[in-house]
């Protein structure tokens, strides 16, 4: 399973093309939503649900260490 995230996640395209392009190559991948604005990251959650989601500066944060 691959990982990636979607750094200053907002609507949710980066995500969509990501999860789009997994699904097309028979992948699997394991995303990652960060964002630390919690109007992005709550209008991210209704697009994508099933992605892992965290709202989070991120200059305070690794997102290899945390995906």
């Amino acid at each position: 399973m691959k990982r990636a995230a979607d750094l200053f996640c907002g609507a949710g395209g980066f995500s969509t093309g990501m999860l789009l392009a997994a699904q097309r190559r028979a992948r699997s991948v394991r995303l990652l939503a960060v964002n630390h604005w919690r109007t992005a990251i709550a209008t991210h959650q209704l697009n994508h649900p099933d992605v892992e989601h965290l709202c989070h500066d991120l200059d305070q944060i690794d997102p290899f260490e945390i995906a």
